[in-house]
């Protein structure tokens, strides 16, 4: 997730763009992708360096499409910054806004990656249904 006019941070090791978490612990910077366990998130401007955009709802490499999203905060906690990035196969889903398939394509996604924490179609569709009254606009190809 990354704002229109917020830049992306992603991890100076690996490349992919990072989540951020703000809450009474403070701060910190994680990364969304299992594979990316191996080393603790680095984080630096995208900018900087060669950044690998990933999907925000099923986590698929070569995110070339963003939904504009409004700053808001998280019923658990924290807060989302600005846009999410997409897939081809989940934009399509967004111009038909088709939220049950999207959160069935992100859960079967979840679950092909071996997730079994959060891995319930309710937590997805939660999900979905707080970001639908934050989108500012239609999904749209990015810029890069």
């Amino acid at each position: 997730m990354s704002a229109g006019g917020f830049p992306h941070t992603a991890c100076a090791v690996c490349g992919h763009v990072l989540n951020q978490y703000t809450g009474s612990f403070g701060e910190t910077w994680v990364h969304a992708l299992e594979e990316d366990k191996d080393h603790p998130a680095v984080p630096a401007p995208s900018g900087s360096i060669r950044t690998i955009r990933i999907c925000d709802f099923c986590l698929a490499p070569d995110a070339s499409w963003v939904l504009p999203v409004e700053d808001y905060r998280i019923d658990q906690g924290g807060e989302n910054v600005g846009d999410w990035q997409s897939c081809a196969g989940c934009a399509a889903l967004l111009e038909r806004s088709d939220w049950t398939g999207l959160s069935r394509r992100a859960l079967t996604a979840a679950l092909d990656r071996g997730q079994i924490e959060g891995a319930e179609l309710a937590v997805f569709e939660a999900m979905y249904s707080q970001l639908r009254e934050h989108i500012t606009g239609p999904v749209r190809l990015a810029h890069r």
